[in-house]
């Protein structure tokens, strides 16, 4: 909607309006609608985001992984190291099992 209105010659403001009257609470701030107007006038026409290096945003923790054993102590550790092993951590059996009794307790029944 906001590249259309930049197509539309409508200022941000009238752009940030429009959006406002059609989502509310839901609007992307007035910063957000000017700095899409100022990477299409910059000549970007790819609206998809752009890839970003490094670690992803939803990196799995220990405490998260004790959470979720806490919070579920039916998940098999099997979901746990494939959780783990996608979020780019190294090998953790050897540090957290013997950390933690739950995980510990698990991996000796296999």
């Amino acid at each position: 909607m906001i590249f259309y209105d930049f197509c539309c010659n409508l200022k941000q403001q009238e752009s940030f309006n429009r959006l406002w009257l059609d989502y509310h609470d839901e609007v992307p701030s007035l910063a957000i609608v000017c700095n899409w107007f100022n990477e299409v006038k910059g000549g970007r026409t790819n609206l998809t985001d752009d890839m970003r290096e490094g670690r992803p945003s939803t990196a799995k923790t220990t405490s998260h992984v004790r959470l979720t054993i806490r919070t579920d102590k039916r998940v098999p550790h099997q979901q746990i190291r494939t959780s783990i092993r996608t979020s780019g951590l190294i090998e953790y059996s050897d540090v957290l099992v013997s950390k933690d009794t739950m995980l510990k307790n698990n991996n000796n029944k296999n």
